[in-house]
This record gives C-alpha cells, structure tokens and sequence, in this order.
C-alpha cells in the first residue's frame, strides 16, 4: 500500500526541532524514538466544506495577529490557548537545520553577586517539558536571596509573576530558555522601576517576536549577551553573535519589498539589536542602525507603533550615543516633540531622563554638531548655550514618582550642565564644577544599589566622574559600576570605566572634544 505524506512536519516534531518523515497518520521519527506523535496541525484553504468546522475560516477574526497586540499593549489582551495561537508555518518559522546546537540548559543553575554578600540563585525554567505547560495559567518564577552576614532574619523571597505571551510550540527549542530569561530577567531591567506592569518589552515587543523571526532571534542575542555579561560566561558571548547574526540577515530578507519595510516589526528588530550592540559593549557601527531605522520611521509616514514606544527609544540611544561621540545624530529636538505628540511624558517607563532635560540634551548635541569648528564656537552659539544652562538649572524638579526618581533626574539635570561646561569649554568657576559634580555624587549615591534606577545613571556619573580627583570617590565608583554590570547586565558600564580610568591615569585635564576623538571611544555610549 502506498505511504501518504503530510505537507509539514507533525507538531512534535516541530515543537522539539527535529527532522520529521511527515508520515500519515504518525511519523516514523516519533515512532522510532519512542514517543508519542501529536499529529499534524490541521489546515485548509478559505472556508471549511463538511463537519464540525463548516463554514469556518482557519484564523478567526478575533486572533489577528496585529488586532491582537494592540490589545496587550491597552492592557486587553486575552490569555492565548493553543487554539488560539497563530499557526507558524516552516517559511515563518526560523531555520530548523539551527535547532539543538544550543547545548541542553534545562539543568542549569547560576548566581548572580547583586551585592557584597549576597546571592540570587535563579533556576532555568526550561527544565519543565513544554508539552505539558498549561498556556492558560500563569507562569512564575521564584528568586530567592541569602543574605548570610545579616542573619537569618533577612532570608527572604518574592515572586514576579505574569502571564507569558510566549506560544511554546512556536519557538524553537534552541530559543526557549534564552527568551524565557528575556521574559523574566532581561525585559524587567529595561525599564526603570524593575517592578512596573506596563513593560513595553514583555506586553508588545515579545508577542510581536513570536510572529516575526528576525526579532526573535534578536531578543535572543540580547538575553544571550545580558547572560554571558552577568555570569561572565563566553559560551553565550559567541551564542549571542551567531543569533545577532541570524537576525540581520532575516531582516535583510524581509526587507526586499516595501509592503515587508512597513510591518512594525521591522523597526522593533533595528531596537533590539541596538540594545544588543550596547550590551555587547564593544565596537559597533551604531549610525547604519540609526539610518535604517530613520529611513523605516520616514517610509511609516504617521503609523506609529502603540505610544511611539520603539520610535521613541531609537531617537533616544541616537542623541545619547551622538552626544558621547563625534558623529552626527539621525533625529533632533523637533523629532522628539513630534514624536511625544501631545504628552509631556514619555510613553514607558524606559527613559531616565526626562522630556524636559532630553530636549536640552538634543539641542546641545544640535548646535555642537552644526559648528564649522568646534574649538571655537561663535558668540551666537554661546549666548544659547548659556540660556539652555539656565533653563535646565531653573527647571522643576521631578517628584511625581517619588524619591528615587527624584534622584535620578537630578542626577541628569546636573550631568547635563557638566556635559555643556566640558563640550563648549565654557568659562566656570571651580567651585561650580566641585557643586555640580558633588551633586551628581550625591544623587546617585542616593539610588539603592542594583535597582534600575541605579543601573540608569551611567551618563551622569560618567560625567561626573571625568572631574573627579579624590581616590575615596573613584574607587566609590569602580565599585558602583561593578554592581551596576553585574546587576543591569550591559558590559558598556565597563567601556565607560575603561575610558574613566584612562581619564584618571592623565596627569593634566584633556578637554571633552580630545576626548571624543580619541582612538577607540568612537562606540563608547555611556546609558
């Protein structure tokens, strides 16, 4: 009797990333090994004919995708069943032949140093089988501290709790724990406060990754490199450049046509791999993600994506990163009113500094860059620069979220007033610049230590740091930046260490556009 065949490869087949004989009505893979086969997704073209299904489309209007993620993002979204979950077909799906290279981490067990004698053991959740998960409950996942030296007083634990938008027959099993670890370690230190519900990351940027394969495997090269800096483990360094590549060149694939350019996803993977770039820490060529992602925002024209989140980020990291180089930044001042609307606030909670002292920041980096020669700015130029240095220092403080928000951007008013002092050598006072930096000193003293709001003040304190000349403050600082890698998991912390120290090791004081040129600096991007 003749074998029949099945268009794609069963559903456990798929889920464990193995080659399948698509053998009707069970493969010969899951037979041989002994193992139950869970059949072959069932698909039909337009309406269903005959049966239960008759008169049925294959995708209810309901779980479109896109009708879907505006719902997560206003907070709506349903819990996401099986039968609910897009069907990934293998041209969507990324490249089988790349599963199980990914060495098996379901037994892993690693800590984390958050602080001098203490310790978080976190347990891989990819030990449980994903053909038992419930995708109707909610997943969890337990940190638990020991604090030795206080007693066993303070022996606590706590769990962050929240329903995963991660569909486990779609991602492949190379991908499952990393972006588990992205879910509950990485995604949770992008924002400020570590403890906010409205995490962009894990409410829009994953649910849309799970659809797009590009984005997936570049939220798996952030996990992997935020792993490798924490845990200081080189495996998941070349895990993470071989996922970042598999990225790149998924989204030069679906970038050949203009229709592909316009889905959102694409500018949310040019993020994501920036992020990556900046977790990496070393050299990156920065502008060519800041012109891709210009020319995407340009060809999107009014769409947006929910609350200009992705829009907004890029154009921050652009100025930012611009304002700690030489090169010229991709968006301004205007770009950031535009791109805020009608809000005096920023959309997420991923920014530490505030619109009001953003757009100074942006227009500093605006009238530097448009100079014919930056070592001799005209006295127009230094009559605004004086005006913004009043402004920032008469701006109101920020005590809306509390105090360590306030610190925070206190933190960054007085930076920036360092910053603009240093880049148009403006005329001051040694004992301004002693006020300002033990301003800064101050505030972010004031930060509790391996929270966001510590992790989020590297600018300031680089800034800061620059004029310090007191032994007792920069080894206050090494040690601050160690926590502050170990705990935000970024490995720039320690390229802007790197460039401090050569600072400090100078015997006279190099000026801030010496400093820019330098050799080696030119990726250094202190956020």
């Amino acid at each position: 009797m003749d074998r029949r065949f099945h268009g794609a490869a069963c559903k456990t087949c798929r889920r464990r990333g193995r080659k399948c004989t698509r053998e009707l009505p069970k493969c010969s893979t899951c037979l041989a090994k002994g193992i139950e086969c869970e059949g072959y997704a069932l698909k039909w073209s337009g309406l269903a004919s005959r049966g239960k299904l008759a008169g049925k489309s294959s995708m209810p209007a309901a779980s479109d995708p896109r009708s879907q993620r505006d719902k997560v993002v206003s907070g709506d979204a349903p819990v996401v069943t099986h039968e609910d979950a897009t069907e990934v077909t293998p041209r969507q799906t990324p490249a089988a032949e790349d599963a199980g290279l990914l060495e098996p981490l379901a037994q892993h067990t690693s800590t984390l140093d958050t602080h001098p004698g203490q310790s978080w053991s976190v347990s891989a959740w990819d030990s449980i089988d994903p053909a038992i998960i419930d995708v109707n409950a909610t997943s969890s996942t337990a940190y638990e501290i020991e604090s030795p030296a206080e007693g066993p007083r303070n022996h606590d634990t706590w769990f962050l709790t929240m329903t995963s938008p991660l569909v486990p027959h779609n991602i492949p099993v190379e991908l499952k724990f990393l972006l588990d670890y992205h879910l509950f370690e990485v995604a949770p230190r992008l924002c400020i406060d570590n403890e906010t519900m409205r995490n962009p990351y894990t409410q829009y940027i994953l649910p849309l990754a799970v659809q797009d394969p590009a984005l997936l495997y570049a939220c798996a090269a952030l996990a992997a490199c935020h792993f490798s800096v924490r845990l200081m483990d080189p495996s998941f360094h070349v895990q993470s450049l071989r996922f970042k590549g598999k990225a790149m060149r998924r989204l030069q694939e679906q970038l050949w046509a203009e229709q592909n350019a316009l889905d959102e996803s694409k500018l949310a993977t040019i993020l994501m791999l920036t992020l990556t770039d900046l977790c990496l820490g070393g050299y990156s060529n920065f502008d060519a993600h800041f012109t891709a992602a210009r020319k995407l925002i340009d060809l999107r024209g009014s769409r947006k994506t929910p609350g200009a989140f992705v829009e907004q980020y890029i154009a921050w990291l652009d100025i930012m990163s611009a304002a700690s180089t030489t090169r010229k930044p991709k968006f301004n001042s205007k770009d950031i009113s535009l791109l805020r609307g009608h809000s005096s606030e920023w959309s997420y909670d991923v920014f530490p500094c505030p619109p009001d002292q953003f757009e100074i920041v942006a227009t500093l980096v605006e009238l530097h860059r448009s100079l014919d020669d930056p070592r001799d700015p005209s006295l127009e130029v230094l009559t605004k620069v004086y005006d913004l240095k009043h402004k920032v220092l008469c701006l109101p403080m920020h005590t809306e979220r509390g105090e360590s928000w306030l610190h925070v951007t206190e933190a960054y008013r007085h930076a920036i007033v360092l910053y603009m002092v240093r880049l148009f050598d403006l005329t001051s006072d040694e004992d301004e610049i002693l006020w300002l930096t033990q301003s800064v000193f101050h505030h972010s003293k004031s930060t509790p230590a391996s929270t966001g709001w510590a992790d989020n003040i590297l600018w300031p304190l680089f800034h800061a740091g620059l004029e310090f000349r007191d032994e007792r403050r920069k080894q206050w600082l090494r040690e601050r930046a160690a926590l502050m890698q170990r705990s935000g998991g970024f490995r720039n912390v320690d390229t802007v260490m790197s460039t401090l120290e050569r600072v400090w090791a100078s015997e006279e004081r190099l000026d801030y556009l010496s400093l820019l040129t330098s050799e080696g600096l030119g990726s250094m991007v202190p956020v």
